[in-house]
């Protein structure tokens, strides 16, 4: 699983705000790897809304169909998105604060098991017997590696984890980018 999380900080109001990201169309403005998004069920935000975003991949487009499951205006947003190959879920919470209004967009991004594989857990690793790492007959000084390829494929954090986390971030970091010009506003340490 990947996780990407950014605060910031607008001077702009708390209703404005929360309705402008709640409208799921607005993401190709702010976000740049987002090419385009079409409401597909319902008639703007709100929960059970639907909406096929494309985002930008270097080899292919890929389109996530959200969901908006959770609506709760001014302050709580949460929609799902599924593809072939992953399962996200983005939060976006806005609260007013002594200095302006906060904006928290907190994404979540998991690849899903393909069907003619055995199902993965991202955090365990394969369903079923651990693989065997080969045995070394001489136990010489590179004996460890396959054992080492071994933890990393079940244990609690694997390669692909690895692998998307850092996608992942440079992906987001740009959206933040695009969500602080969008909001003229600046980041929120902590």
């Amino acid at each position: 699983m990947a996780r990407y999380t950014t605060k910031v900080l607008t001077d702009r109001l708390p209703d404005e705000v929360f309705d402008y990201l709640a409208d799921l169309r607005n993401f190709a403005h702010w976000d740049p790897g987002t090419r385009r998004v079409e409401q597909v069920e319902g008639d703007g935000p709100g929960v059970g809304a639907v909406y096929d975003v494309t985002a930008k991949s270097k080899l292919r487009d890929v389109t996530l169909r959200y969901v908006c499951q959770t609506y709760q205006r001014p302050t709580h947003l949460v929609v799902v998105a599924t593809s072939r190959v992953f399962l996200a879920e983005d939060r976006i919470d806005v609260e007013r604060s002594s200095r302006g209004t906060v904006v928290t967009y907190a994404a979540d991004l998991r690849l899903r098991a393909r069907p003619d594989r055995p199902a993965r857990s991202l955090r365990h690793g394969s369903v079923g017997p651990a693989p065997q790492a080969p045995q070394s007959r001489h136990g010489g000084r590179n004996a460890w590696l396959p054992r080492l390829s071994v933890r990393l494929l079940r244990g609690p954090l694997t390669v692909g984890d690895f692998l998307l986390q850092r996608a992942f971030n440079e992906i987001g970091d740009r959206a933040a980018a695009g969500l602080r010009e969008t909001l003229d506003g600046r980041p929120v340490d902590g």
